[in-house]
């Protein structure tokens, strides 16, 4: 009888180490580490890998949100536990009733309890700060792949939603243009084409009005649809101006 219980035991572990293990890494899509010295994954590699992250476990869900302004599409992945992620109507239906406020003191209480927390990642909105949509792909593997206890309580009590580029244009534009100028002396300049056609800028000065496809798609699921609870959007200092949040500020002080 122990015998059979050690046999199935191993059974069941080689199962589960397989399953993490056919996980993809970004590195396999990708030919490189995010990240990696003089080297860029273009929209087209990202949109890969999020199918091939898609396929590979229940933990992911890739949806499509909206198209930009030159048609490229705008995904949302969902990460969480593989029970979670069978009840995402649920969960969006708490932190709807929770964010909108029209329930009782005790039920909020209830749906508090019972809830799963609902948090917002997104990167690549500005084109130009090139880090954080680089990123995003390594983000999305560490939280559904990893096994460490961290990473499990994570996927246990988080609902994670990440639009690992915002702005598609303008990741295409840059990733085109810095492999163009790779090596020469242009290769830290920045491309002489507008992120937007219609604007001129990338869609972190629309937030006040929503007037761009890629903000309508974003603000759709942020503000009538999930409701997160804590919403991380990300960007990069360059090194010219890695003080101006710390005293003493460069001069002028805005």
């Amino acid at each position: 009888m122990k015998v059979k219980l050690t046999i199935l035991m191993l059974a069941m572990m080689t199962f589960v180490s397989n399953a993490i293990g056919q996980i993809p890494k970004p590195s396999e899509t990708f030919g490189f580490e995010p990240g990696a010295d003089y080297k860029m994954a273009t929209y087209d590699q990202m949109l890969a890998y999020y199918e091939k992250l898609d396929a590979a476990t229940d933990r992911v869900k890739v949806t499509e949100i909206g198209k930009s302004v030159r048609g490229r599409p705008i995904k949302l992945v969902f990460i969480s536990s593989e029970e979670n992620m069978k009840s995402l109507d649920k969960w969006k239906e708490i932190s709807t009733k929770m964010a909108r406020a029209r329930i009782s003191e005790k039920e909020a209480q209830q749906l508090a309890k019972e809830g799963k927390a609902i948090i917002w990642f997104d990167g690549g909105m500005h084109a130009s700060e090139k880090a954080h949509a680089q990123m995003t792909p390594e983000l999305l593997y560490r939280i559904a792949a990893e096994e460490s206890d961290e990473k499990k309580k994570i996927r246990d009590n988080v609902v994670t939603l990440i639009v690992p580029v915002i702005n598609p244009d303008g990741l295409d534009i840059e990733a085109s243009w810095y492999k163009k100028n790779l090596g020469t002396i242009y290769e830290t300049s920045g491309p002489p084409i507008l992120y937007q056609e219609y604007v001129g800028h990338d869609n972190n000065r629309d937030w006040f009005m929503g007037n761009m496809p890629e903000t309508k798609a974003v603000m759709k699921v942020l503000y009538n649809e999930w409701y997160p609870q804590i919403v991380h959007n990300h960007h990069q200092s360059s090194p010219a101006w890695a003080r101006i949040f710390i005293p003493p500020f460069r001069s002028p002080v805005n």
